[in-house]
Order: structure tokens, then sequence, then C-alpha cells
């Protein structure tokens, strides 16, 4: 790999596109071709310190923007809320019985595999936004 894929892709690809590049190029060849992994890293340390800040700066931001903490608690009050609005609605409408409490079943299902997706897919996005930075910061 080049430098300039390197700067390319830190100054002009989206958060996503950069993501995946830092993935393909720094964490899936690490196991798959040691050789190339170790090319990309003399590459990365090739970079300039501008890019360099640049970097570490976008991967600050990817990891506070995939930080999951600071809004799990918000997003499960909001779930608890509108289930809890969901399930009087339906209640009212069925009355008591069977089919509310498993429309009700269903709809916390349906949140709760939506929510763990979404989880899982920051998660991976800050983790690959930490080892970045920390090879950013130790490659010098």
């Amino acid at each position: 790999m080049k430098v300039k894929d390197i700067k390319d892709n830190i100054f002009n690809e989206s958060d996503e596109n950069l993501i995946k590049f830092i993935r393909k190029e720094f964490i899936e060849v690490r196991s798959k071709n040691p050789h190339k992994y170790m090319n990309n890293l003399d590459s990365l340390r090739k970079i300039d310190t501008v890019t360099r800040t640049t970097a570490i700066a976008r991967m600050k931001v990817l990891q506070e923007v995939n930080d999951m903490s600071k809004s799990v608690a918000m997003l499960t009050a909001f779930v608890v809320a509108i289930s809890a609005a969901y399930f009087l609605l339906v209640e009212n409408m069925l009355g008591q019985g069977l089919a509310a409490s498993l429309i009700y079943f269903v709809l916390l299902c349906a949140l709760f595999i939506m929510i763990s997706m979404k989880i899982g897919s920051n998660i991976g996005k800050r983790g690959t936004a930490v080892y970045f930075q920390e090879l950013l910061e130790k490659i010098v």
C-alpha cells in the first residue's frame, strides 16, 4: 500500500468507508498476510504529521459518535415508554388476554433485536477507531 492511499482515505473517505479501509488493510490482513500487514505499517509510519494528526482526530470523533454507553440509558427509557404505551393501547383494543400479551412480546423482541444490532455495529466501529488511533500514536 502506498502512503498516498492512506492519505486519500483519511482525508477524502466517509467515516463508513474509512472504517472499512482500516479493517481491510490493518485488521483483516494482519492474520491473512503478515508480510502485507508489515508493509502497510511501514507506509503508515511514513505519513506526515498533518495527516497523522487529522487521522487521530477522526478516530477520536468516531469513538465518541459510536460510544453507546452515553445513549443506551436514554434509548432504554424510550423503548420502555413506547412499549408500555403500545401495550396499553393493544390491551384496550383487544382486552386482557393472550393476544395482547403475545403482540406485546413480539414487539419487545423486535425492538430488542433492532437495538442489539445497532449496538453491535457501533461497538465494532468504535473498536476499529480505537485500534487505528493506537497504531497512529505508537508507530512513530
